[in-house]
């Protein structure tokens, strides 16, 4: 709406021509009035009302009250953010700055903590893009990040701390020669080739050899995770072979020899108890009178997470094992000093044992063999492999692994099968007995 002639410098004006100075409605003036954002009319004579047009360009040259500026007023989800995301920064009471950057801070998915250089620094952007894993750090700076560096951030990762000593003590011992054959080597400078020569040194323990393989994996997998290279070389290595009968029940002759006079006792009762429960030798050293549970014994299996497990008893294992005369709370097993045994220890004794003439017979058997002679006694005796898993605590599976020859003696037999002889010893000279310890 155009202003009438000759009012573009009139002083004071009509309601009108205010409306069309602002290019609004006339009704929107009105409201503006109501409103104060335009002020009230100076002059105001019946229906005659005028406007002092200086004094309205005034007031509206003023912000209005709780305006914010233009930049202050861009919706939050298009503000850009002060820091680069994943940034944020601590500061301490003497006014020291610490800055740092996490993927997916505050999410169950955020990544590992890193510490950066100060913000705005020319290290920082290089740090900033190590850590999000968009380029290598320098050749210089990456010279000092060896492989032992590397596992000293995986074991400070907070997942370490959730896993079992056990598990813990299986990694420790993995990442030795890790240690030894590569620690000073970067991440970035170890191929494939390097993988294999390392598993190789294993060749005649397959099974180390592959826990060191998958130690491998888990460590690559990190270097790639942090930055540190851009794949696995661990990836397509093949696992050495290892024999996967496992486990194998023990002879007449072994049996023997472990039920001898010279056997020690610690070896005895081990073995006693082995066959008895068909429990892993890190449960069998614990086992106590205390743990005695009517026509069994309770227990919990370290393997599954300290599962509770009850086993059951035969009348003459029960009686044997109840006349040792160990005190409720003192292990069955214990040193000749009164000490307890560990897993280490306890296969020392066994292996030392079989150096003897006496224990000659126990030659390429372990502890771990007990297992699958209590599979086969009970498959002997007719029970199901799932009975006998519910019985031990293992998968049907494992049962049918370590009891498979003497299931094709039963078929062969037509259900029949002949036990191995399970004579207890009389207590020799050499049992003792233990106070119950504090």
């Amino acid at each position: 709406m155009a202003p009438a002639a000759g009012t573009e410098s009139a002083v004071f004006v009509s309601r009108r021509t205010a409306a069309a100075r602002l290019e609004i409605t006339e009704r929107m003036f009105d409201q503006w009035v109501r409103i104060g954002f335009v002020p009230a009319a100076a002059v105001a004579h019946g229906k005659v009302s005028r406007w002092h047009w200086p004094s309205v360009e005034a007031k509206l040259a003023q912000p209005s009250p709780g305006s914010q500026p233009i930049a202050d007023q861009t919706p939050r989800h298009r503000r850009q953010s002060k820091y680069p995301k994943g940034v944020f920064c601590t500061r301490k009471p003497n006014g020291t700055t610490y800055w740092y950057y996490q993927r997916d801070k505050g999410k169950p998915t955020r990544g590992p903590l890193v510490r950066l250089p100060d913000f705005g620094s020319p290290a920082f952007n290089e740090a900033l893009q190590v850590a999000k894993g968009g380029k290598k750090a320098s050749r210089r700076r990456s010279a000092r990040y060896n492989i032992a560096a590397m596992i000293a951030d995986y074991k400070s990762d907070p997942q370490w701390g959730t896993k079992r000593p056990a598990t813990i003590a299986t990694y420790e011992s993995a990442m030795a020669p890790i240690l030894k054959y590569w620690g000073e080597r970067e991440p970035g400078e170890i191929s494939v080739a390097h993988v294999i020569d390392l598993i190789n040194k294993f060749a005649s323990r397959p099974s180390m050899g592959n826990m060191v393989l998958v130690m491998v994996k888990k460590l690559m997998k990190f270097a790639v995770q942090r930055g540190h290279r851009a794949d696995s070389p661990a990836r397509d290595v093949d696992a050495l072979f290892e024999d996967t009968d496992g486990a194998k029940p023990l002879t007449p002759g072994a049996w023997a020899a472990l039920m001898a006079p010279e056997c020690p006792q610690a070896v005895y009762r081990l073995a006693v108890l082995g066959r008895a429960t068909g429990q892993r030798i890190s449960d069998l050293i614990r086992l106590r009178p205390a743990d005695r549970d009517e026509d069994g014994i309770s227990h919990t299996i370290t393997k599954l997470r300290d599962k509770p497990h009850w086993s059951l008893l035969k009348p003459e294992e029960a009686a044997t094992i109840d006349g040792w005369g160990v005190g409720p709370a003192t292990p069955y097993v214990m040193r000749p000093d009164g000490r307890r045994y560990d897993t280490d220890s306890m296969r020392d004794a066994w292996n030392g044992y079989i150096k003897t003439e006496a224990g000659s017979a126990l030659a390429g058997f372990t502890p771990h063999d007990l297992r699958a002679t209590k599979v086969c006694d009970e498959r002997i005796a007719g029970k199901t492999h799932q009975q006998i898993a519910a019985m031990v605590g293992m998968s049907a599976g494992m049962v049918m692994k370590y009891s498979k020859h003497i299931d094709q003696r039963l078929a062969a037999r037509g259900g029949a099968a002949t036990p191995l002889p399970t004579e207890w010893r009389a207590p020799g000279p050499d049992v003792s007995e233990h106070e119950d310890e504090p």
